[in-house]
């Protein structure tokens, strides 16, 4: 497959794939919280990023929606690895955001600082504990060859990567000194996950949030 020529620094790469079984087989991309599709607050924080923004989905209505942006799964029914080898290969730049549509408190400052620490790193994940986040992460067109690797031996598993590629782990301490709840982590598999994200934007509140992979 072709890969798109890097003229750019950074981009977006958003992964809005199919519908949900949580979440009643609907297409949690176009759910909506406070009036907004969970896809258009993760595209509102990815602009304050760059202008370069690739929205992976098999999704007709979000291809017709944003048809300069989206574009199809090269590697359906793969899981997210396949996704982020679809928006590498589309994207324009080395270095990548990757976050997952369904992830509202984007952090822009922290993928930000995050790059600053890229250097020759393949990846960038942050971690708190046991717990990453490989959905709110960097990844730099180096890492295209690995992860088509996997993806041809029917290696799915995102974590089945980390050995192939440099990768570096930001760590809880620096997390917190721009999202002291890690409201980065949370995400949106069922109703009552969007509930708890309303409660967050509409009081501030600092309850647990939901997050599962």
């Amino acid at each position: 497959m072709k890969q798109v020529k890097k003229t750019r620094d950074l981009a977006a790469i958003i992964l809005a794939g199919g519908k949900s079984s949580r979440y009643q087989h609907r297409n949690k991309a176009l759910i909506k919280l406070n009036g907004m599709s969970l896809l258009d607050h993760v595209l509102s924080q990815a602009y304050r990023l760059t202008s370069h923004i690739v929205i992976v989905s098999n999704n007709p209505d979000i291809r017709t929606y944003y048809p300069e942006m989206a574009v199809p799964d090269d590697f359906p029914d793969t899981g997210p690895l396949g996704a982020i080898y679809t928006g590498l290969r589309h994207s324009n730049a080395n270095v990548n955001f990757v976050v997952a549509c369904d992830m509202p408190f984007v952090n822009i400052n922290l993928a930000q600082y995050m790059m600053t620490k890229m250097g020759f790193h393949d990846a960038i994940i942050p971690r708190v504990g046991r717990l990453i986040e490989p959905l709110h992460a960097l990844y730099h067109a180096r890492s295209l060859p690995a992860i088509q690797r996997n993806l041809d031996t029917k290696i799915f598993k995102i974590q089945d990567l980390f050995p192939l590629i440099r990768l570096k782990y930001l760590e809880s301490d620096v997390i917190r000194c721009f999202d002291p709840d890690f409201h980065l982590f949370t995400n949106i598999n069922e109703p009552s996950d969007l509930a708890k994200a309303k409660e967050v934007v509409n009081h501030g509140s600092r309850a647990h949030l939901p997050y599962s992979r």
